[in-house]
């Protein structure tokens, strides 16, 4: 009889990118024998499905998946007979269902694992479900835990910010803290804001760094003064839960008495505002400098002539969006649907990747085979004069938003095109 002790490990997976997991990571998936996994419903299917890619990659065969559901969350009740009281008690179920698959599905001597979103130590419950169980003594069994890459950091990261300021405390709250206690000295980063609390802060001195389903091809990042960019962020939220079914957000408010650099809107912001022809930029998302307007630089305009930042030049410049696909032929044939036409094709040398320009009156897209020049997923807004002959042409469904008839696509890469005609 084996009475080697079980093994588990709860390994960080990061916040949705594959390529956010850790070298740690990666080899502490392949030491695995029995992964359990929780399915939270099937409008969350697609984070399951993340979890088997990315064993189906880096997982040592032969291993087990063992699925089960998730006990219920009553959100309402926690509302009204008091947050950790309903917490507490979700949690002592969720440790009734992660006994009994230890226990019936990971025999001694072998390796089970959780994988979890982000970092186990920040804003999970896996370690502390997995240390009542040991304190109820009926299975046995040693932990070891494997850090990731938490949405935070990478919220800090796809804004090109820091969390902290210098000689500024940074404070890690839910949203119902923010809602009971506000700003103090210190700036906030807020996960799980269901109630949109961020609405209920009345500073103008105030900005706000918000991302959703970061690191994942839906990524949306909004940046920008609190009281400017509250009411889009709502507005977004609102149609990406209606999209999804689902969505998982955080942010930085942060006080701007200081200077400060970064902040970035995504693809996928800008489109839906309407960017026509943009899969990437925005707004700088930089707060307003503590510097005086007298010390402004110029800058160098055509011909050298200077010209100072924020005045209009001439047109001699333009932003084209790379899209990532595999066979630039191919995505060329797709494209030439949507009245696009091949401009030139460029290859370091026969039989290396491919970099594609393509046309549509004055619209340009690159197309590039080369990894790494562009995330999957990439998402397009492309504004037409007749959204319903695109319709027809792919038997698409129009739908109709605030400021225009819509149209959503993906080319054989997974990019996405939304095709809009907006309304008079």
């Amino acid at each position: 009889m084996n009475t080697d002790p079980r093994r588990l490990l709860v390994i960080g997976i990061g916040a949705g990118d594959p390529d956010h997991l850790t070298l740690a990571a990666v080899k502490a998936i392949s030491r695995a024998d029995v992964f359990f996994v929780l399915g939270k419903g099937p409008e969350k299917s697609s984070l399951t499905d993340l979890r088997r890619r990315m064993l189906d990659e880096h997982a040592s065969p032969p291993f087990r998946v063992v699925e089960a559901e998730d006990p219920w969350r009553d959100r309402a009740r926690e509302g009204r007979s008091g947050y950790t009281a309903a917490v507490h008690d979700w949690r002592s179920r969720r440790a009734d269902l992660y006994e009994r698959l230890i226990r019936d599905e990971l025999g001694p001597g072998r390796t089970g694992a959780f994988l979890v979103w982000g970092d186990p130590a920040l804003y999970d419950s896996t370690l502390g479900i997995l240390a009542e169980i040991e304190e109820r003594g009926t299975v046995a069994f040693d932990t070891e835990v494997v850090p990731g890459v938490s949405s935070v950091s990478a919220l800090a990261a796809r804004h090109r910010i820091t969390l902290n300021q210098v000689g500024r405390p940074v404070r890690i709250t839910p949203a119902r803290r923010l809602r009971e206690e506000g700003l103090d000295d210190a700036d906030v980063v807020v996960m799980l804001d269901a109630g949109e609390a961020f609405t209920e802060v009345a500073d103008d001195g105030v900005w706000i760094y918000w991302g959703a389903y970061v690191g994942t091809p839906d990524e949306i990042l909004v940046s920008g003064p609190l009281p400017d960019v509250a009411g889009r962020i709502s507005r977004l939220r609102a149609e990406a839960r209606a999209r999804h079914g689902w969505i998982m957000d955080t942010y930085l408010l942060r006080t701007v008495d200081r200077p400060m650099a970064g902040g970035a809107d995504s693809a996928a912001d800008s489109a839906a505002d309407g960017a026509a022809g943009s899969a990437s930029g925005g707004s700088s998302g930089r707060a307003p400098s503590a510097r005086p307007a007298a010390s402004t630089p110029s800058l160098p305009g055509p011909g050298g002539k200077a010209q100072e930042a924020g005045e209009p030049g001439e047109a001699d410049a333009e932003a084209v969006p790379v899209l990532r696909v595999a066979d630039a032929a191919a995505a060329v044939s797709w494209y030439e649907r949507l009245g696009f036409a091949k401009q030139g094709e460029h290859r370091s040398e026969p039989g290396l990747p491919a970099f594609t320009e393509i046309a549509r009156g004055p619209v340009k897209l690159f197309l590039s085979e080369h990894t790494g020049d562009a995330g999957p997923g990439t998402l397009v807004y492309l504004r037409v004069g007749d959204v319903d002959a695109v319709a027809g042409e792919f038997g698409a469904s129009v739908t109709t938003a605030p400021r225009a008839r819509e149209v959503e696509l993906r080319d054989p890469d997974g990019n996405r095109l939304r095709v809009g005609t907006p309304l008079e």
